[in-house]
């Protein structure tokens, strides 16, 4: 099976959903990124209701209020932008507007990444790195990964696999910024004899797969496909099912289209564990065993 995109997954997690955009329509003009008001065709105006979400671009708004007044030609949809973490942005007139049964694009997306977030440390990716320096006087360097399991040592005298097997050792460590406040995980290795001089030091580390940041983007590890990416269909099912069944016992009035659409919430809880334990069944024959040094930490 070729590499699929963010895209090709997320189509085939709407189908797995049952769940498609219930319908679209251009806008009549061009909406700056402050603006709250939509203007529609009157023909397009009795596809929105309160409470819906819609999207358009990148951006998902939730429809407050929908005006339909053929006496004054008035055919609007007032709007909450930047919807659910999205942000708000100029659209120009004759852009689709997508209304969506249960689930924006950005809700799948997010649910992808979050399953794909889950397979680790199950499913890793093998890393090579190299310090920015060749060895030299001290006998602490700072790696800029975690999750370390062997160090070399490069051209010249004193060449060779210098952990897990010889004369040093690796912790992690988190660095905090100073400037944000935002932190970092590192590695510390540490020489217990200062290693010869001059030399490159090389280190290999496990990685999680990559969350998908476009459309265009696809899943690592292709050697696990298919059913890596039958995992992260299912995981993320699951989770949109959780997050439907919170909406709709949580928030009556939360959403039309949940309120109308999701009536049978013990159909929802089914669905959830089915797909959940599709994905546990998958990742059970697919995880792959930890490289020996590794065995015993625990995962971050």
């Amino acid at each position: 099976m070729a590499q699929a995109s963010r895209e090709e997954i997320r189509a085939q997690l709407r189908a797995a959903l049952s769940d498609f955009p219930s319908d679209s329509a251009a806008l009549g003009a061009t909406v700056t990124a402050a603006a709250t008001v939509f203007t529609f065709a009157a023909a397009d105006i009795t596809k929105f209701k309160d409470g819906y979400d819609i999207e358009v671009g990148d951006e998902v708004c939730r429809v407050v209020e929908v005006v339909n007044d053929p006496e004054t030609t008035t055919y609007t949809v007032t709007v909450l932008r930047g919807h659910m973490g999205s942000l708000a942005a100029t659209h120009d007139a004759a852009e689709v507007v997508w209304c969506h049964n249960l689930y924006t694009d950005f809700d799948l997306n997010r649910l992808l990444n979050r399953a794909i977030a889950s397979t680790w440390p199950g499913i890793w990716i093998e890393r090579e790195g190299t310090h920015a320096a060749v060895t030299g006087e001290a006998r602490e360097y700072e790696l800029l990964h975690t999750d370390i399991i062997s160090v070399f040592i490069e051209t010249g005298v004193g060449s060779g696999l210098y952990w897990p097997v010889r004369n040093c050792y690796v912790r992690s460590y988190v660095k905090t910024s100073e400037g944000d406040g935002s932190f970092t995980r590192h590695s510390a290795l540490t020489f217990n004899v200062q290693p010869p001089r001059g030399l490159t030091l090389r280190y290999g580390y496990l990685e999680a797969v990559g969350a998908l940041a476009t459309d265009a983007a696809k899943l690592e590890a292709a050697a696990l496909y298919p059913a890596l990416v039958e995992y992260v269909i299912s995981r993320a099912a699951s989770y949109a099912a959780a997050a439907l069944r919170g909406r709709r016992q949580r928030f009556h009035e939360y959403s039309v289209a949940v309120a109308e659409r999701v009536a049978d919430v013990d159909a929802i809880i089914r669905s959830e564990f089915a797909y959940r334990n599709a994905a546990d069944v998958v990742m059970a024959d697919m995880k792959r065993p930890y490289p020996p040094v590794w065995r015993t930490r625990l995962p971050r």
